[in-house]
């Protein structure tokens, strides 16, 4: 190993203890980054429960079109009022309530009820949503793409008591004495599932690990979900049919099946170890 002063271009030879707290200082910045990220997304999340029942999901799109509904109502009255009714008689109700539509979404409004709405729903809609944001800036209003990446990075998190109940209801009422450590606050929010850190015992000594922990209710309800939301999209007009929607949904339907075998992943992380320790340079 060697160092560089910034006045010579001369090296010299590091020491052992020298190369060791230069590593450890590089390991303690970078894991302070990621730390200090976490933290910023995390702090735009918030606690809401995850609605599980088929019922009560649909109610949640339903209210959302509501909203968005009264939006378009008090824009368009204001525009009939302000511009008079000549204008938007010239232009057509259909014209007028479209208009509406997108001023509503344009000014903030609109996109945040779209964008709370999706995270507090997890699941299918909220993967369709960060799908979405990705796509090119032209093809979705400013404001609803700014909106979508938010949550792209933090959805909202499952209140404690929940996030208990399916911890119990997976590995049992005992389920705390299966770790040495679980961090309730979890360290990450994603479309279906958060991650929280934790330790287990493994051949008799701790060992640092994530936990994935799914939210109730997502796996079942992948393609009612994707098509609620497409009906919302068709029937109010949100989004442009360049934002490609049912090809989104097509392939969210089949990408979140799969995300949601957590059993599934486990087994291609094992066979990816499995793979890496067949090259030497690779293991080092």
């Amino acid at each position: 190993t060697t160092a560089s002063t910034s006045s010579s271009t001369a090296h010299v030879d590091a020491t052992p203890a020298e190369s060791e707290a230069r590593e450890e200082s590089v390991k303690f910045a970078e894991t302070a980054r990621l730390q200090a990220g976490e933290l910023e997304h995390m702090a735009m999340a918030r606690e809401r429960r995850v609605p599980e029942s088929p019922l009560a999901r649909v109610f949640g799109f339903g209210a959302l079109g509501a909203r968005l509904a009264a939006g378009v109502a008090s824009e368009t009255t204001r525009r009939i009022f302000g511009r008079g009714t000549a204008d938007n008689n010239a232009n057509g109700p259909t014209a007028v309530r479209q208009s509406a539509l997108s001023a509503h979404i344009a000014n903030g409004a609109g996109a945040e009820q779209i964008a709370a709405t999706l995270s507090r729903m997890r699941g299918a809609a909220l993967k369709l949503g960060q799908m979405l944001s990705i796509q090119d800036e032209r093809v979705l209003p400013p404001a609803l793409t700014k909106a979508l990446e938010r949550v792209r990075h933090a959805a909202d998190t499952m209140p404690e008591a929940q996030l208990h109940e399916v911890l119990g209801a997976e590995l049992g009422a005992d389920w705390r004495s299966k770790f040495v450590r679980f961090d309730d606050i979890p360290i990450a929010a994603a479309s279906i599932g958060q991650v929280h850190r934790g330790a287990v015992f493994i051949d008799n000594a701790p060992v640092e690990v994530v936990i994935k922990v799914q939210y109730p209710g997502v796996a079942r309800s992948i393609r009612s979900d994707l098509g609620n939301l497409k009906r919302l999209i068709t029937l109010s007009g949100i989004l442009p049919r360049s934002a490609y929607v049912d090809e989104a949904i097509s392939y969210a339907q089949d990408e979140l099946s799969r995300e949601c075998r957590y059993t599934l992943e486990a087994a291609n992380q094992t066979r990816f170890k499995q793979l890496l320790l067949q090259h030497a340079h690779l293991r080092d």
